[in-house]
């Protein structure tokens, strides 16, 4: 395993924001650990990054801004970063949240170059905490509304984006991402596929994406404001 290591030091001359890399191909793994008052050491970071098969090592712009990252963008809990934790978190639902906000902020303007985002200056942020209790049409409530029913159209929205990250078993993530059952998510898609807003990738495959009366659709039935309330996110006002 190739790897490395850097760091910066205190006031005394000592290693205190320490960052080793790791290489496990196609991947890179970047561990922090700081320095504690007693002179031993917490790992309180961990970061994975794609560097492809035939990868060089970090460069010196990096590893100095990897270092100031670390003195301000992190602190130290009593428990530290520890495998018990690192097994607790959800990569794949982490990754499906992730492409969730960036539609729902995407779907605020239908264009990011109409938000203030920058990798350098201006930043915009948004914190959400997590899916909020949001009740969603039953099976039948949608079948009874079929082309009219906003639930389904929101549902096929976040199925596409499942898919769209890469999940195995689309409508069983579907469901345990939005906390329901696997019917009511059946039934969305098969809803979004019979009104057109949904593609198909053939016979008994699961995944699509949005056709573009399947966008229009989204709008015109708010679902950027519900999919932004449904994950707690700052709103816009409801379309009437």
């Amino acid at each position: 395993m190739t790897g490395g290591i850097f760091y910066s030091r205190n006031s005394k001359g000592v290693p205190k924001d320490i960052i080793t890399w790791h290489d496990q191909l196609p991947l890179r793994v970047f561990i922090h650990s700081r320095e504690n008052d007693d002179t031993s050491r917490t790992s309180i970071s961990i970061s994975v990054t794609t560097v492809g098969m035939k990868p060089t090592p970090p460069s010196e712009e990096e590893k100095t801004l990897r270092i100031k990252l670390a003195q301000v963008g992190t602190k130290k809990s009593e428990d530290g970063l520890n495998s018990t934790n690192i097994r607790n978190l959800s990569i794949g639902k982490l990754i499906e949240f992730h492409s969730t906000l960036i539609s729902s902020e995407m779907q605020k303007s239908n264009n990011f170059s109409e938000q203030k985002i920058s990798l350098v200056s201006d930043i915009k942020s948004t914190s959400s905490k997590s899916i909020q209790a949001f009740k969603l049409d039953s099976k039948q409530e949608m079948l009874t509304l079929g082309g009219n029913s906003g639930d389904a159209v929101l549902i096929a929205k976040i199925y596409t984006l499942v898919f769209a990250g890469g999940s195995s078993k689309v409508t069983k993530r579907t469901a345990d991402f939005l906390g329901t059952d696997l019917e009511t998510v059946r039934t969305a898609v098969r809803i979004a596929r019979r009104n057109g807003w949904l593609t198909s990738l053939g016979h008994g495959k699961s995944g699509g994406f949005m056709t573009d009366l399947g966008e229009n659709t989204f709008l015109n039935l708010n679902g950027p404001y519900r999919m932004q309330k449904l994950f707690g996110i700052k709103y816009e006002k409801q379309v009437k």
